[in-house]
């Protein structure tokens, strides 16, 4: 098994994720273990036959540092504030935060017959995931709940956890 430890270069070459995409968004240098990448990308060659056309995956939440982590929960607290809902606690165990680094939220579109770019249903999403079996996490119902249209993907060990 290779080894997770934080990187500032990716160890493979994927076809659908540049070299800094999933990285942490302040800057550090943070990417996401080359277990997620591999487990996105046959999720998207799944897709793409499922569909029969070309899939994108669009990172909407990466890997990251502790200081972006909690700079991120004081986000959402405002948000969830201005509506009138308690804070939400930092998980000091996310998959997103180092030494795991083997989560990312996603959106996923196929190129349709009109080149245009159209979203692959969450459910459809999930249920490739699951049939997969390459992913120990996968989330979408807080999401949905929050009015976003994106899955939480993680390649944790052990038993497939969902919420």
């Amino acid at each position: 098994m290779i080894p997770m430890q934080p990187a500032t270069r990716r160890m493979i070459a994927a076809d659908n994720f540049a070299p800094t995409e999933g990285a942490c968004s302040c800057g550090c240098g943070l990417l996401p273990s080359d277990s997620i990448i591999l487990a996105i990308q046959a999720l998207v060659l799944a897709l793409s036959r499922e569909y029969d056309g070309r899939v994108r995956v669009l990172v909407q939440g990466g890997v990251r540092c502790q200081s972006h982590h909690q700079a991120v929960y004081a986000q959402v607290n405002a948000a969830r504030a201005k509506q009138g809902l308690p804070p939400k606690k930092a998980p000091a165990d996310s998959r997103h935060l180092p030494p795991s680094l083997d989560a990312l939220d996603v959106r996923m579109e196929v190129r349709g017959d009109s080149g245009r770019w159209m979203p692959i249903p969450l459910d459809i999403v999930a249920m490739w995931a699951r049939k997969l079996g390459c992913f120990g996490g996968i989330g979408l119902t807080e999401y949905q709940q929050d009015g976003r249209d994106i899955v939480h993907l993680d390649a944790r060990p052990g038993r497939l956890v969902t919420w």
